[in-house]
């Protein structure tokens, strides 16, 4: 749910930022396909609280810590070695 949820937001968001692709793509193949490429590399934070253990922590918690490792991924950030401000 979470995936289908950014997946949704930032296709939505490029449809708004670049208007011609109404007119160019109506089927919104190329806003899902961008949408795609960044749900892929973002942590899932359902995946990572089964990892975490035989009692996984709430999900609230997880996806908490998971803040900043998302934003400097979907950023393009992760590779950097740039840490962001907390």
């Amino acid at each position: 749910m979470v995936g289908e949820f950014v997946h949704i937001l930032i296709a939505e968001n490029i449809k708004i930022a670049v208007p011609a692709l109404a007119i160019l793509d109506p089927t919104d193949v190329v806003a899902g396909f961008v949408a795609n490429q960044v749900v892929k590399v973002l942590p899932n934070p359902c995946a990572e609280a089964v990892k975490r253990g035989p009692e996984p922590p709430r999900l609230a918690d997880v996806a908490r810590d998971l803040l900043t490792t998302t934003v400097t991924q979907a950023l393009g950030l992760g590779d950097s070695g740039l840490e962001l401000a907390a």
